[in-house]
C-alpha cells in the first residue's frame, strides 16, 4: 500500500491502536476496559419504547462490574447483550459467548429467545471493548495525539464513547493545527491540558470507582444500593446529567 506521510498523526485507531503498540506507550494512568457482546434477534413479547436493564450479572458466584440489557428496535426485534469491567480480576477466566448464553437462559421462557448456538451459527453476536478512563496519557506522543478508543475517552460511568471520539478528535486537530502553526509538532501539551480540564476529575473518580466494584462483594452491595429508587434516580441524573467537553476554538 501507499506510505502517506505527515507532521502530526491523529491516532484515531481504536481499543487494539497498533499506534499505540508500536511505540510501547507505557501510560500514567491505567483506565480500564469494558468487555461488552450482544446479538439481535427475535422475540415473542410486544415492541415498546422501554430499555430493560438486569443488574444481577453473576459469574461463579461473584457479582461482576456491569450489566445486562433488551432493549426493541422494532418488528420483533430486539438487541440483548451485557457489559462487564476487566476490574474484576478473573474477568479473563469469563467465556463472553457462553455468558451471553447463560444470560439468555434467564430471560423470561415465553419470549421464545433463540439459543447461543443458533446466534452463533447465524454470525449476529458481536463483541468489542470500550477502553474507559483514559488508557493513553499523557494523550500524546512529539507527533501523534491519540484520541477516541486509542486515548480510552469512553466515559467510565457508562461506557459511553462515540461522543467522546467525536470531541478528543476535533480537540486533537484543533491542537495539531496550532502547535503546527507555531512551535511544530513536538509538543501538544495543549492538548493534555484540554483533555485535563474537561475530563480529568470525572475520570479519576471514574478509575475509583471501577477499582472498588472490581470486589465482588463491593459490586453486590452496590446493586442493593441501587434497588433502592431513590438513590437510583439520583445516581442516573448525575451519571447522564449534561456532560462537560474540551473547550473548542470555533
Amino acid at each position: 500500500g501507499e506510505k502517506v506521510y505527515g507532521d502530526a498523526v491523529i491516532a484515531a485507531d481504536g481499543a487494539y491502536s497498533p499506534l499505540k503498540r508500536a511505540l510501547k506507550i507505557d501510560s500514567e494512568y491505567n483506565g480500564y476496559q469494558a468487555i461488552a457482546i450482544r446479538s439481535e434477534m427475535h422475540a415473542n413479547r410486544a415492541d415498546s419504547d422501554s430499555l430493560d436493564i438486569y443488574l444481577k450479572l453473576v459469574f461463579e458466584g461473584d457479582q461482576l462490574p456491569g450489566y445486562g440489557w433488551v432493549f426493541p428496535m422494532g418488528n420483533g426485534l430486539f438487541n440483548i447483550g451485557l457489559g462487564y469491567v476487566n476490574s474484576y480480576k478473573n474477568w479473563q477466566s469469563i467465556n463472553a459467548t457462553q455468558f451471553l448464553g447463560e444470560f439468555l437462559r434467564t430471560l423470561p421462557r415465553e419470549w421464545e429467545l433463540p439459543p447461543i448456538e443458533e446466534l452463533k451459527k447465524n454470525k449476529s453476536v458481536r463483541a468489542w471493548r470500550l477502553p474507559m478512563g483514559f488508557t493513553a496519557w499523557p494523550p500524546w506522543r512529539p507527533g501523534v495525539l491519540f484520541t477516541g478508543d486509542s486515548l480510552g475517552a469512553g466515559k467510565p460511568a457508562s461506557g459511553a464513547g462515540i461522543s467522546k471520539a467525536l470531541e478528543s478528535g476535533l480537540a486533537a486537530g484543533e491542537c495539531a493545527i496550532a502547535a503546527l502553526t507555531n512551535g511544530g509538532p513536538d509538543d501538544f501539551t495543549n492538548y493534555a491540558q484540554r483533555m485535563e480540564a474537561a475530563w480529568g476529575r470525572e475520570y479519576r473518580r471514574g478509575r475509583y470507582m471501577h477499582k472498588l466494584i472490581g470486589q465482588p462483594k463491593l459490586a453486590g452491595a452496590g446493586v442493593k444500593l441501587i434497588d433502592n429508587a431513590a438513590f437510583r434516580d439520583r445516581m442516573l441524573k448525575a451519571l447522564y446529567k449534561k456532560a462537560q467537553g474540551p473547550q473548542h476554538s470555533f
